[in-house]
């Protein structure tokens, strides 16, 4: 029983000292729970309270200021005594909390995925250099080699060039136009007998052609043309190589050689069996029809055809390694570009994934100091809705304004007077946040 009536007296005596505490603080009480904790009244008409203030001071610039200060203590003490607003500022923190952290595994996740594109990046990158370098390194010793040949390669190509035009306007000559008769007889009486190159050769060929009486221009232009017949025959036979691939390959290029053969054996046959029956004019011989077992055995005709299809043949497998030469040289400057190409690619690429890893690096940095933020606020002992505060606040400043209405008083003095104030409440929300924040940088 004892026990009973001091926990009576007790409780009476803890109400009591509450009651004193903030009857004069414009807290509503609407009673005390069984512990004795005061239970804050939420339904405080803070604007009619006000008017009524104003009312009795008749307007008093002093008593607003009065008013204002204690209307502001007694909104931070009901919200401090507000244990359904603190669970409930609570409960929001937990949820702000834990939506962020649900935001910042994203970020993390997305930064994870963005460092690992940035790192395939700069090894890529890595590979790109080194194989420039390679390549760099390589196309300096190829180079020159190519260049070496490639020059080489020209200048016998001219050279062999000029020959075959030599040869070939000569034996076209030799086998169309020529008078064989009237060759022949100078050539004995010039060198006494007849030489395998006064058959095949003549100097003039091309000026005797187109002075050719019977023909003209057309031998000439024919005498010419000539020689381009087996150098593209060349040109075409190494193309051909080229562009095909397997046995259509080889079976093109054999039929061209097999052409070009063919053509130089009508050239030298006709040529020997026109050497021959001169031959046997001027020289009253018992004439023997020319024919082609007697061509076979023939030195002149296989020197015909050596002469100029085995020149025909290189000058085709020359004209082939020069272009080989210059491809390479080609391709080594395509390849090098490809790859200067790829390297600024990459570092475009570089630049704006390190721009996207910093970015989401904020945003994971901004999200744990919010988090950090909102677990100090969740962790302090009394939380303020300032929002609910201000509102408040802006109804007491209401409340005058409606008697300085009425009373036909000018606001400006009052207004001066709320603007004041209100910078007071508004350095007091930021130092509890800067507080909060300087908290939290500390446990960081």
């Amino acid at each position: 029983m004892s026990f009973s009536i001091s926990k009576l007296f007790g409780s009476k005596q803890k109400n009591d000292i509450n009651n004193t505490q903030y009857q004069n603080s414009n807290i509503s009480i609407a009673g005390t729970t069984p512990t004795g904790d005061l239970i804050v009244a939420k339904d405080v008409n803070w604007r009619q309270k006000a008017f009524h203030e104003a009312g009795v001071s008749s307007g008093d610039i002093n008593a607003f200021h009065a008013g204002f200060q204690a209307a502001f203590e007694g909104i931070k003490k009901s919200q401090q005594l507000d244990n359904v607003l603190q669970e409930k500022m609570k409960t929001e923190l937990q949820q702000d909390i834990e939506k962020l952290k649900g935001d910042k595994n994203n970020k993390e996740t997305q930064l994870e995925a963005e460092e690992t594109k940035l790192k395939d990046i700069e090894s890529d990158l890595y590979d790109k250099n080194a194989e420039k370098t390679k390549v760099q390194d390589g196309n300096i010793r190829e180079n020159k080699t190519n260049h070496v040949n490639l020059m080489i390669g020209a200048s016998l190509i001219a050279l062999l060039t000029i020959y075959l035009f030599i040869f070939y306007s000569s034996t076209a000559y030799s086998a169309f136009f020529r008078d064989w008769s009237i060759h022949i007889e100078e050539a004995m009486e010039n060198d006494g007998e007849i030489s395998i190159a006064n058959k095949i050769f003549d100097g003039k060929a091309v000026i005797k052609a187109f002075q050719d009486k019977d023909n003209g221009v057309f031998a000439g232009l024919f005498v010419i043309f000539m020689p381009v017949v087996f150098m593209a025959l060349g040109y075409v036979a190494h193309h051909t190589g080229k562009n095909n691939v397997g046995i259509t390959k080889y079976a093109k290029v054999v039929l061209m050689y097999i052409l070009t053969f063919a053509f130089d054996c009508l050239l030298a046959y006709n040529i020997a069996k026109n050497s021959y029956n001169a031959e046997i004019v001027l020289l009253q011989d018992t004439p023997q029809e020319y024919s082609p077992s007697m061509a076979m055995n023939d030195s002149n005709f296989w020197m015909v055809i050596f002469c100029g299809f085995v020149a025909y043949v290189i000058w085709g497998l020359l004209y082939g390694f020069v272009m080989d030469c210059y491809d390479k040289m080609k391709d080594n400057s395509i390849l090098m570009k490809s790859i200067k190409d790829d390297i600024e690619d990459l570092r475009n690429r570089r630049i704006t994934q390190q721009q996207e890893v910093t970015k989401l690096r904020m945003e994971v940095n901004n999200l744990m100091a919010k988090i950090a933020q909102k677990e100090q606020e969740f962790t302090s002992s009394v939380r303020y809705d300032f929002n609910s505060l201000k509102q408040h606040l802006a109804d007491y400043y209401a409340g005058w304004c409606t008697y300085y209405a009425g009373a036909v008083l000018s606001t400006a003095p009052l207004s001066l007077a709320y603007d004041g104030e209100m910078s007071a409440v508004n350095n007091w929300m930021d130092n509890i946040k800067s507080r909060y924040k300087q908290n939290t940088e500390e446990k960081q």
